[in-house]
């Protein structure tokens, strides 16, 4: 079969080892493109992703076999777990609505994609990996300078929501600097440091104090565990670290700005007015004691918004952090609506790619593992595993590691059945 070198493979690596057929191309890029940009174009763009998946799903089984597929995801205990969650999405959307139509298309794009993608695909995919976080970091510094300096728009009204935006940015960001203080080629090197600027750059200016937060926890882990393991170049930790402080002078304004708000904001609690963003928090907390053993099984679903105008109604919580429609904690919220089962499969997510963690090499463990930390430490004051942008993200980066490091299937080369 004729095949052509990929045009995202700019790197001196082997064209023999490293170049994707055609129809390699036609089932793998479209999705990867649309993830890693196109998504944040709207609030609705990500949906082109479920024709885009089925359209992969397709091709894959036509080129490859469809009985290759059934091998691909009996393989695979994590395929398995993304088709358990996608059944149990379901199950919650007809059982109480805990769960959304966005979420749901989000599992569902996860799964059939991965499904389709053959381990061989899937390695070249993440020996390219820089361009296509290359890609995301420009569309998101573009849409924060364009929302921020441009059009001076509050973040409330953001085409896309601020919060689970400054996520992705935090996880580009913290997966940037670790591939950038890698060991690799100046190619590489270039298009780390630049993604990395650029992702920290619409962090910052996206001014969400959770995941400023989040970011800097992976960070510390990131340092001490290299630390510990003594990897990484100190030459580009120091340029890592300069372009961190040049990022925070060019946008103090921003920083500023915020700091000010905070204080103000910590201010008004001191004088018992909650009405400000840490104070909703605090009040949809302290309301949530109320809600989280109502239904400790399942969960209320959508009638959780219910439950609170009726604790309202009996004077027990503030009647203004009724409207809200999720509780600003990601554990809270999903014990809340989906009940203890919610909170096993939120486990599952973030545990499940890494049962063979301690196999992998030692990059991709301690990039796996600081995304991880970047969005449980977010899910403390938001929940990014219900934003379906975020989620993606997650989905695609966890799973490319773990289809190419599992134990089952080493490596990133062509097995027997290349399909596979």
């Amino acid at each position: 079969m004729n095949t052509f070198k990929s045009a995202l493979d700019l790197s001196p690596m082997s064209t023999a080892s490293l170049s994707f057929s055609m129809w390699d191309a036609v089932i793998a890029l479209p999705v990867m493109v649309w993830v890693f940009g196109g998504q944040l174009l709207t609030a609705d763009a990500y949906k082109i992703l479920v024709g885009l998946s089925v359209l992969s799903f397709v091709i894959s089984g036509w080129r490859h076999g469809w009985v290759t597929m059934w091998q691909r995801l009996r393989g695979s205990g994590w395929l398995q777990a993304l088709g358990l969650l996608l059944v149990m999405a379901a199950m919650y959307k007809e059982y109480n609505g805990g769960v959304s139509n966005g979420l749901l298309r989000g599992y569902a794009i996860a799964w059939l994609f991965f499904l389709a993608l053959p381990r061989y695909v899937a390695a070249q995919l993440l020996a390219r990996l820089e361009w296509f976080l290359l890609l995301m970091a420009i569309v998101l510094c573009v849409n924060a300078i364009l929302y921020h300096y441009v059009w001076m728009m509050p973040r409330s009204r953001w085409v896309i929501n601020a919060i689970p935006f400054t996520t992705i940015s935090a996880a580009i960001a913290i997966l940037t600097l670790i591939r950038g203080i890698w060991p690799s080629n100046k190619v590489k090197l270039c298009l780390n440091t630049t993604a990395f600027v650029l992702s920290f750059n619409s962090l910052i200016i996206g001014q969400s104090r959770g995941t400023a937060l989040a970011f800097l926890v992976a960070l510390v882990g990131v340092l001490g565990y290299g630390w510990w393991r003594q990897v990484g170049s100190m030459y580009r930790f120091w340029l890592m670290v300069g372009l961190m402080l040049g990022s925070l002078i060019v946008n103090m304004n921003a920083i500023v700005e915020r700091s000010e708000a905070t204080q103000i904001e910590i201010e008004a609690i001191q004088a018992n007015n909650t009405h400000t963003s840490i104070g909703i928090r605090l009040e949809l907390w302290r309301a949530s004691v109320h809600s989280l053993m109502e239904s400790p099984w399942f969960g209320l679903g959508d009638q959780h918004q219910v439950h609170r105008q009726q604790l309202a109604n009996e004077g027990r919580i503030d009647q203004a952090i009724v409207r809200w429609d999720h509780y600003h904690n990601q554990y809270i919220d999903t014990q809340i609506r989906r009940g203890v089962v919610g909170i096993a499969l939120l486990a599952l997510i973030l545990v499940g790619p890494f049962m063979g963690w301690r196999r992998w090499p030692l990059e991709a463990q301690l990039s796996a593992g600081a995304l991880v930390v970047v969005y449980t430490v977010a899910g403390l004051t938001d929940v990014p595993f219900d934003h379906v942008q975020p989620l993606l993200v997650f989905l695609v980066v966890v799973t490319l590691y773990e289809r190419v490091h599992s134990t089952r299937h080493r490596g990133g080369q062509r097995p027997n059945n290349a399909a596979l």
